[in-house]
């Protein structure tokens, strides 16, 4: 699903065709110019409409029918990275129906390191309708921390850096998604933390013994977020199949710990750091609505949450190796 280009609506070349005969019919006389200025206005009304920026959230309304998608400074909205709430109401026509293969709704955004936690919020008003791929889709990610530096002659090795946290996501719905095709979800929503970099490695190069002498440990898993997924008033979601296809689906990974730097010759290789925990998850339905989830197929739930914590890292390399890093706890589920 990730950066997939937005579908223009299969009838736009019609549109196209049919404005263009209505030009030449009605305007044989006119100059050019006119008749290029009617192409550019016709095809700007096929496509959706731009979500409007005000400050940190963007707002989505009018003929947004070809699907949305908020990811940061991808085209066509090109939001800006500063954008935390997305809002989708006023939609007409009032149904999101991309391309078979599209989604409806995408969000995904990396966070690299050095940046802070992102908070995000989406709160939409729409009817969903799509083929193979998934009604709404946010994934937030944090990027893995970089490798140590290796020892040498005039300097120690390093300690890889942290895997980074991305944040947390709130999504909150109202009205229908529709959705179809194996191995989806009709509304899908991670947090991914970042892994941990590998800790520097220290040898004995040319009989030079590194001022580390020994090498350092992997950066820490990512760890930890939130996910809110609930309904605003009465919410539908439905996943015909074939199988597993799943109607709310929710998972957040914790970043695998970085493994201990490899030595050699005189130094000890080092030991690998901890796993992350997992994004704490919270599923509720709110009391002023109802929510209704309907799936088909084999292996197919309705609501399906996964927490995975982060995997210790791997001991660094040597004759007599580093120990494993302890593996992650696993985020707590509410609902």
């Amino acid at each position: 699903a990730g950066g997939r280009p937005l579908h223009q609506k299969a009838d736009a070349s019609e549109r196209l065709s049919w404005g263009a005969s209505l030009c030449i019919k009605s305007y044989a006389v006119a100059p050019l110019l006119l008749l290029v200025l009617q192409f550019a206005a016709l095809e700007a009304w096929a496509q959706s409409n731009p979500c409007k920026v005000g400050g940190t959230t963007a707002t989505c309304e009018g003929d947004q029918s070809a699907g949305i998608i908020l990811s940061p400074n991808v085209p066509p909205q090109n939001l800006p990275a500063s954008v935390r709430n997305f809002i989708m109401q006023n939609l007409k026509p009032p149904t999101i129906t991309p391309a078979a293969g599209t989604d409806g709704i995408l969000y995904q955004s990396l966070v690299p390191a050095g940046q802070p936690p992102r908070s995000i919020s989406s709160e939409f008003v729409a009817n969903i309708r799509t083929v193979n791929s998934s009604g709404v889709s946010f994934s937030l990610t944090g990027a893995n921390g970089a490798p140590g530096t290796n020892a040498s002659a005039t300097r120690s090795s390093t300690r890889g850096s942290p895997g980074v946290a991305p944040g947390t996501m709130s999504l909150r719905g109202k009205g229908f998604v529709v959705s179809s095709g194996s191995n989806s979800a009709a509304v899908f929503a991670e947090i991914v933390n970042g892994n941990g970099g590998k800790g520097g490695n220290a040898f004995t190069v040319g009989g030079i013994i590194p001022i580390g002498r020994n090498s350092k440990t992997g950066g820490t898993g990512g760890a930890g977020g939130r996910i809110d997924v609930a309904n605003i008033d009465d919410w539908t979601i439905v996943n015909t199949g074939p199988s597993e296809a799943h109607g709310i689906y929710v998972r957040s990974i914790g970043g695998r710990g970085g493994d201990g730097g490899d030595a050699a010759g005189t130094q000890s290789s080092s030991r690998a750091a901890s796993g992350g925990s997992a994004a704490n998850i919270v599923f509720q339905s709110a009391p002023e609505g109802s929510l209704s989830i309907t799936t088909g197929g084999a292996n197919s739930h309705g609501l399906f949450l996964s927490q995975q914590s982060g995997i210790g890292g791997s001991g660094g390399a040597r004759a007599t190796g580093g120990a494993g890093g302890d593996g992650g706890n696993g985020g707590n589920g509410s609902r």
